[in-house]
């Protein structure tokens, strides 16, 4: 499901129309990948062969689990959302091996 886990920094999220619909029908809004981004998420590199290079994982802040692709836009810190979706317990072993 994800690589290593990796530390990025991740200052800005850029959505537009087209990340927006997307995560809508996967019922994910931006608003819950910010509050995943302020709830200490754990970054990891995605497989060979996705848009998105890096994996966001963590919660919402309302124990809820996100699992969230990210790709660089090119500007130092800012990502663009690609994909996302909420998560089981299973989360919480993936958000864990980032701690290992």
């Amino acid at each position: 499901m994800v690589g290593e886990p990796e530390e990025i920094e991740v200052l800005e999220l850029e959505f537009d129309e087209e990340n927006v619909e997307h995560l809508a029908g996967h019922e994910v809004t931006p608003d819950d990948i910010f509050a995943v981004l302020l709830n200490a998420p754990r970054f990891f590199r995605n497989l060979p062969d996705r848009s998105g290079t890096h994996i966001m994982i963590g919660p919402d802040g309302k124990r809820e689990f996100f699992y969230v692709s990210l790709a660089p836009t090119g500007v130092g810190g800012s990502w663009r959302p690609v994909t996302g979706w909420r998560l089981g317990r299973k989360a919480l072993r993936i958000y864990n091996k980032g701690m290992e």
